[in-house]
């Protein structure tokens, strides 16, 4: 997926061509006790993670484990192994196996692939068929079981983690009912269930990497709300059945056989704990309307529902998967506690997308009290004093920013070698409040990290001798790069040339 912007990028620094080799700290690992009788701390050990997805999404259980562990353990921020290949997932499991890394975080449905089977009944279609259902599951009693079955592969199963729901996406048609998905190519992740489940609708499943890559080519795909608005699939999805949560896509944590051994008991500890305290930080993570609001904004793919009817239509087409995994007496039994689960599940009003419950930002062209030009030289050093993320801390966050507001259309660039970027969009002042609504963002960007159109910010602002400082505003999207320092006013008449030459916005910007 894409990043964004100078605010939380969907992804963070990659993890490179080559896997760091396996880390282990042989001394130090274990507690002694000295002369005294007491306790003498652990050493810091740093696990390497390797993990085909993306940093911000095992962030919750990284810190956690830092947490727990007083940061005697920690957990590296390995993120896009194999970026944008279909089968990452695969090899990030046998990489695993050959000791490249002490832990990875996989999505459970690529160990179907390897011949491991006790994650099915978990991305049944349509069985977990919402976040709340799911975070019930994995904290749950039936996730300790289902991860233990990674050990026919020779691993160690620490525990599971909440992904996003995937969706029916259509780009020809909307994808309602089986008559929808039947002859249609849809572009889906690599899945044993996945595969089987779209052939039972008589769909033509076609594997792809995702990550941007082309889906002109498609009738629809399965995919979670956050992707199609990163990697801007809108251009081409149309329709996106809000109510037809296909399967989840959780993740597993799974460590390798020796360095799970060479762990102590406190530490061991630590990861599982880890696990169970995440679940509920991962789960809201995934709630996160922001993607969804700059995908309503766009206004170019609508969320639609499924009739009742649709939905049993679409379950019965189901049928012959489901005859498929019941014949697996460990699957059934999985089934059967999950459906006994979800008798006692509440649903959040987060857990279906709907963009009726998301204004569209507007603006006026009135002249307002910020119009001018205004300069911020932000460092590396003001990000990380600002308490923003170190996933955060890229090129593309700091540097020379140069911004123009001129009567409801802003502007800004951005130059730190090697990115140059720019941005711009419409904005409204009420009082002490900005808000600023993303057209479009491009330019230079070693990270991918560049504003998305239909991003919504919001800050609270305040002026004194000539700069204007911006801070969050409770409960909206206020990244904080922009609040590490004021913004110095350079000229009070707005003016496109204020900007980068090198990186400037397209003419676009401030046409009316």
């Amino acid at each position: 997926m894409r990043g964004s912007g100078p605010r939380l990028r969907q992804s963070f620094a990659t993890l490179g061509a080559a896997v760091a080799a396996l880390c282990l700290i042989t001394s130090g690992c274990s507690g002694s006790v000295d002369k005294a009788g007491g306790t003498v701390p652990e050493s810091t050990r740093t696990l390497t993670l390797l993990n085909p997805r993306f940093a911000v999404e095992v962030e919750p259980f990284v810190d956690e484990v830092a947490k727990l562990s007083a940061s005697a353990l920690v957990v590296g921020h390995g993120e896009q192994f194999e970026r944008g290949s279909a089968d990452s997932e695969v090899d990030a499991i046998k990489a695993l196996q050959a000791g490249r890394a002490d832990l990875a975080v996989v999505p459970v449905r690529a160990f179907g692939l390897v011949g491991v089977r006790s994650f099915d009944a978990l991305i049944a279609p349509m069985e977990v068929d919402s976040m709340s259902l799911q975070q019930q599951v994995l904290s749950s009693d039936v996730a300790t079981d289902m991860v233990s079955g990674v050990e026919d592969l020779g691993l160690k199963g620490i525990g599971i983690l909440p992904g996003p729901m995937r969706l029916a996406a259509g780009i020809t048609r909307p994808l309602r009912t089986p008559e929808d998905f039947s002859g249609a190519r849809i572009a889906f992740s690599a899945s044993a269930v996945a595969e089987r489940s779209l052939r039972a609708l008589h769909a033509i499943p076609v594997k792809s990497g995702f990550e941007g890559a082309d889906m002109s080519g498609y009738d629809g795909l399965e995919q979670q709300i956050q992707s199609i608005a990163g990697n801007r699939y809108d251009d081409d999805v149309k329709w996106i059945t809000a109510n037809v949560q296909l399967w989840p896509r959780p993740l597993a944590v799974v460590a390798n056989a020796d360095s799970y051994a060479s762990l102590s008991d406190a530490q061991r500890t630590w990861l599982a704990k880890a696990i169970h305290n995440a679940i509920p930080s991962m789960a809201a993570l995934q709630r996160n309307t922001e993607e969804l609001g700059a995908l309503c904004r766009r206004g170019k793919a609508q969320t639609i529902q499924a009739s009742s009817t649709q939905t049993e239509q679409l379950r019965d087409g189901f049928a012959p998967v489901y005859r498929w995994l019941r014949a697996d007496a460990s699957t059934a039994r999985y089934l059967d506690q999950i459906d006994a689960l979800k008798a006692g599940v509440t649903a959040d009003p987060n857990d279906v997308p709907d963009c009726s419950q998301l204004s569209k930002a507007s603006a006026p062209d009135a002249v307002s009290p910020i119009d001018g030009n205004y300069l911020a030289k932000i460092t590396e050093s003001d990000l990380i004093n600002a308490g923003v993320p170190d996933g955060d801390v890229v090129v593309e966050n700091y540097g020379e920013f140069r911004f123009v507001f001129d009567r409801g259309r802003f502007a800004y660039t951005q130059q730190q070698a090697p990115a140059c970027t720019w941005g711009f969009g419409t904005f409204t002042v009420t009082d002490d409040k900005l808000q600023m609504s993303f057209v479009d963002g491009g330019g230079k960007s070693p990270h991918d990290a560049y504003n998305q159109p239909g991003e919504l910010f919001d800050y609270a602002w305040s002026t004194y001798k000539g700069a204007m400082k911006w801070s969050a505003v409770p409960g909206a999207i206020s990244p904080e790069p922009w609040t590490a320092k004021p913004w110095l006013r350079h000229d009070a008449t707005p003016a496109s040339k204020f900007l980068s030459k090198e990186c400037p916005p397209p003419a676009a910007a401030f046409e009316r």
